[in-house]
């Protein structure tokens, strides 16, 4: 079993993975997704075409196991606390995320909920993109427990009067964009670094895009 520095050094590497993960998800999405998109439909009907519904049976099987994998990490960089131990309060909220996800699908296929694709696929990135920021600067403030990287100032404010790290409205912010009511100037940088980032790429990303 890890323990101490093991662990968080373990724990920073999981965060960072899926930082990157989700980043990589982002900005690809924004590139090459609907060019994607188009060329999958095609090869899905050359599959039907040659091979049958096994082919198909086998990519959408490999495709359920991939998800799955970048599933397990995401939540368990999620339940990851500012120590680098994991928290086991996350797994009803991913347990009530999976079931709202899939009564959403219900509704979407059986036509009882109109959703914009585009609008859908906007709102998910931005959310990808406020928990990689999230990530980033946990990840930054662990590092800087430990020594590897300078605090830059360790603690620029203190808004634990107004928002506590231990109520659930904190708890559900440190969740989704890694807040903390004392953060340190290194965790501000991350987190900035990796948004303004994102939203960068993006954004170049869309424009390369349309022409």
């Amino acid at each position: 079993m890890l323990d101490g520095r093991g662990l968080e050094i373990f724990s920073i590497s999981i965060m960072l993975l899926t930082v990157l993960m989700l980043s990589w998800q982002v900005l690809w999405m924004s590139g090459y997704g609907k060019r994607y998109a188009s060329s999958c439909y095609c090869e899905t009907e050359r599959l039907l075409t040659q091979s049958g519904y096994y082919s198909i049976a086998i990519l959408v099987a490999l495709t359920v196991l991939r998800e799955g994998a970048e599933v397990v990490l995401f939540l368990y960089s999620l339940s990851l606390t500012s120590t680098g131990r994991v928290d086991a309060g996350i797994l009803p909220g991913g347990i009530a995320g999976l079931l709202l996800g899939g009564l959403v699908l219900w509704g979407v296929y059986s036509g009882l909920v109109l959703i914009s694709l585009r609008t859908f696929f906007a709102a998910s990135n931005f959310f990808l993109i406020l928990i990689a920021a999230g990530l980033a600067s946990q990840a930054a403030g662990i590092l800087a427990r430990v020594d590897i990287l300078p605090a830059l100032g360790w603690q620029l404010w203190d808004t634990s009067s107004i928002l506590p790290d231990n109520s659930w409205a904190g708890t559900l912010a440190h969740t989704i964009l890694g807040y903390t009511a004392t953060p340190s100037g290194i965790q501000i940088c991350a987190w900035l670094l990796v948004f303004v980032g994102i939203i960068t790429l993006r954004f170049y990303l869309l424009q390369r895009g349309q022409h």
